[in-house]
């Protein structure tokens, strides 16, 4: 009793004009929803805070039937994450979490959320600008480009967002959704270190090399050979023929006048 009379002690409640409650249960290394929050919010709340805790599912998220906004920035959430249906939400924010794919998590959400205007996934590996497909920095280069590509596939997956992460959706990017938008999807090849087994002086050797993971014991495909061939074993062939340039097709010279000669 007295530690759920504590807990209850570190919930933020605040009546909004609107008539429903915001509900503000932050920083309490929880990993799920304590059941009191429903117990005792759940049939007014309409703005649901749970920020900065450890949350690795949403379980009792739906003792709130009506809520509006949901925060649910710097937890533990990952690919595994299960939504209640949420009629009314219009804002969901889940920056800062576990999140490294969004193959089946967007369809749940356009399904369970039907009118989310706002959607934020800041910070998590899935996004293209959150540091973290890219430690190396060798693709800030393509940021754009994969920034794009991410936000046009988003939208086609929830056509009823109007605003993605820090920006609005573009008009010009809602209507390339509609064209393309299911084949932009960004996939990135997982890095890792593998194991690659090889003789030495006779004897057997377990060599890691960066990059290489080993392929998957169910499928005959690998997309490079995993023997090696000895450096001295060079095999190729040279093939002398006479060529005369005669300047067919060549656009070298069609800047050049004859005032240039």
């Amino acid at each position: 009793m007295r530690k759920v009379e504590a807990a209850v002690e570190h919930v933020g409640v605040v009546t909004l004009p609107s008539g429903g409650l915001q509900v503000s249960y932050v920083d309490n290394s929880c990993q799920s929803l304590p059941p009191f929050l429903g117990e005792n919010y759940g049939k007014t709340g309409t703005r649901l805070d749970a920020s900065n805790n450890r949350l690795t599912s949403l379980v009792g998220l739906e003792a709130f039937p009506h809520l509006q906004e949901l925060i649910l920035d710097g937890n533990h959430l990952g690919n595994d994450l299960e939504l209640c249906p949420l009629p009314y939400l219009h804002t969901l924010s889940l920056n800062k979490n576990l999140i490294s794919d969004l193959g089946t998590l967007l369809p749940q959400i356009a399904s369970s959320c039907p009118i989310l205007r706002h959607l934020s996934l800041l910070a998590n590996q899935v996004h293209p600008r959150s540091g973290l497909c890219a430690p190396d920095n060798s693709s800030h280069v393509h940021d754009d480009e994969e920034n794009r590509r991410y936000r046009i596939w988003v939208v086609w997956n929830i056509p009823s967002l109007y605003f993605l992460d820090s920006l609005p959706v573009s008009k010009e990017e809602r209507k390339e959704s509609q064209q393309r938008g299911e084949f932009l999807r960004v996939v990135r090849p997982t890095v890792g270190v593998g194991v690659r087994a090889t003789s030495v002086g006779g004897s057997h050797n377990t060599k890691p090399e960066r990059g290489i993971k080993p392929a998957d014991a169910s499928s005959p495909f690998t997309p490079l050979s995993l023997e090696e061939r000895d450096p001295a074993d060079v095999r190729g062939s040279l093939v002398h023929c006479r060529d005369r340039y005669r300047g067919l097709r060549s656009e070298g010279n069609r800047f050049i006048f004859d005032k240039d000669l």
